[in-house]
């Protein structure tokens, strides 16, 4: 049985409507990259889903510090919804080389299995509108997974999900998560992930 959150969100000319699953097993996975996107959703699935067990998965980039910030955002989401230790198990899964996040999550989504597992993958900014500088990640354009997968982000923007923090007052994700690729710490405010980030706050401004 699948119960479903919905929410409209985003600035007045960009409304989506946000559709959560909100599945029936007592566990459930999500990966929990340290970056913004994922500490939302994370929170998003233990505010509508307390009496759940929570299995993060975070890939060990180690050029960014992933497994530490990861940490940070999981402890403070934990603390916010007074949550037990032994509802949440992090787990760290090594990377593949070369670096394929998509595969490495499609793999560990198969070998969890029945755990459903959910990733907060959302779209890249459009080019015809928005030109980043930087190279790009590659984001899927669809979930063809959605049986052990799910995707709630996929059709939305960055801004979408800021502006969730803004309606929720989670502020202080801004301070546990980190979106730079390039640095430990800090932002460089020269990679396509911190670009990204300062344009969707000038979308929501």
């Amino acid at each position: 049985m699948v119960n479903h959150f919905l929410s409209t969100i985003g600035p007045e000319w960009d409304k989506r409507v946000l559709d959560l699953p909100i599945r029936d097993e007592a566990e459930i996975g999500i990966f929990v990259s340290g970056g913004i996107d994922s500490a939302v959703l994370l929170r998003l699935l233990m505010e509508s889903t307390t009496k759940k067990q929570f299995r993060c998965f975070t890939i060990n980039n180690t050029k960014d510090n992933a497994v530490e910030h990861a940490r940070d955002s999981i402890l403070r989401a934990q603390d916010m919804f007074k949550l037990n230790d032994h509802s949440i198990d992090h787990q760290i899964v090594q990377p593949n080389k070369p670096f394929q996040a998509d595969n490495l999550i499609m793999q560990t989504a198969m070998a969890n299995r029945p755990l459903h597992v959910y990733t907060a993958t959302n779209h890249i900014p459009p080019s015809e509108w928005f030109e980043l500088p930087g190279d790009p990640p590659w984001r899927p354009w669809r979930n063809t997974m959605h049986k052990i997968i799910s995707t709630p982000f996929l059709f939305l923007y960055k801004y979408h999900i800021l502006s969730i923090i803004d309606t929720k007052g989670w502020q202080d994700i801004y301070d546990t998560s980190h979106t730079c690729t390039e640095q430990k710490d800090g932002h460089c405010n020269i990679c396509w992930q911190c670009n990204e980030l300062n344009w969707a706050k000038e979308q929501l401004a």
